[in-house]
């Protein structure tokens, strides 16, 4: 059996996370702040580098 592919769910996850918890998440992921203040920004640099790393 194998597992469920966790990439769909983290991506779901973004649009629902609350801004600060976007930052929270570039940080965790670039190991650096965020660069700008733009949601759809973040959440799609987001969205490409979780893919990206896998």
């Amino acid at each position: 059996m194998t597992k469920p592919d966790p990439i769909p769910a983290r991506l779901t996850a973004l649009k629902s996370m609350s801004f600060t918890q976007l930052k929270s998440e570039w940080q965790t992921i670039f190991a650096t702040t965020a660069p700008i203040n733009s949601r759809a920004f973040l959440e799609s640099r987001l969205a490409y580098r979780i893919q990206e790393l896998t």
